[in-house]
C-alpha cells in the first residue's frame, strides 16, 4: 500500500467517524456541498433557498445591498471582528474582498485568512485542510476573547 491510498484510508476512516458522531448519512450535507462523479465539490445551488426571482444580489446572499451596510453599523457598534476565510480558487473570492473591504471602511475589524492554491469546498472535504482551518477559527477565537473588554 502506497503511502497516498494509506493517506485516502486515514481521510475514509476519519469521515466514518465523523458521520458517526454526527449522526449524519451525508457528511456533505451537513455542508451544504454535492460532491461530484469526479471528485469535484459544489455548493448546492443557491435557488432552492432564495425566494422566487431572486438573484446572487438578493440580500440573503450579498450583504453590501439593501439594509446590509446599515446593519453592518451594529457589527460595529457591538465591536464585534469578523474573520474572512476564503482561497483563491473560490469562486466568490473577489466578492468575500469587497465585502471584507466595506467592512473595514465602516470601521470593522476584518482579519483576512485567505489560502493560495485551494479551491471553494477543499476545507469541507480534505482532512488537512480541515485540520488547518479549525486551528485558525481556534486562534480567531481566542484572539477575540483576548481582546474583549472585561
Amino acid at each position: 500500500m502506497n503511502s497516498s491510498s494509506s493517506q485516502n484510508r486515514t481521510d475514509e476512516d476519519n469521515s466514518a467517524q465523523l458521520n458517526q458522531t454526527l449522526s449524519i448519512d451525508d457528511p456533505y450535507d451537513l455542508f451544504d456541498l454535492t460532491r461530484h462523479p469526479d471528485g469535484t465539490v459544489t455548493r448546492k445551488p443557491r435557488r432552492h433557498k432564495m425566494p422566487i426571482g431572486a438573484d446572487r444580489d438578493h440580500e440573503y446572499c450579498n450583504p453590501m445591498v439593501g439594509d446590509g451596510p446599515k446593519l453592518l453599523e451594529k457589527i460595529k457598534l457591538l465591536g464585534w471582528k469578523v474573520l474572512l476565510s476564503t482561497c483563491d480558487g473560490d469562486w466568490a473570492v473577489d466578492r468575500q474582498i469587497q465585502l471584507a473591504n466595506m467592512m473595514e471602511e465602516k470601521g470593522i475589524r476584518v482579519e483576512r485568512r485567505i489560502v493560495i492554491g485551494d479551491y471553494h469546498g477543499d476545507e469541507a472535504t480534505e482532512l488537512p485542510k480541515q485540520q488547518k482551518l479549525i486551528i485558525a477559527l481556534k486562534d480567531f477565537i481566542f484572539s477575540s476573547i483576548a481582546q474583549f473588554p472585561s
